[in-house]
């Protein structure tokens, strides 16, 4: 609840979090809060060596 109320008072226009697709009881408490989870999203992540690797890769 903090969390959105911060993001409230700073104007923001979205906030986004993770959830894992077999957690269907956090899924339900978001829906039921107002949340919607995109479930044909994935997450994706850069480590440190792919973002080394990706920043050698564009020159």
């Amino acid at each position: 609840d903090k969390v959105v109320e911060y993001g409230h008072q700073l104007g923001v226009k979205r906030i986004s979090w993770e959830v894992l697709d077999w957690n269907e009881p956090a899924i339900k408490f978001y829906e039921q809060k107002g949340a919607k989870v995109m479930r044909d999203w994935d997450v994706v992540q850069l480590n440190q060596k792919g973002i080394e690797e990706y920043l050698k890769l564009r020159k």
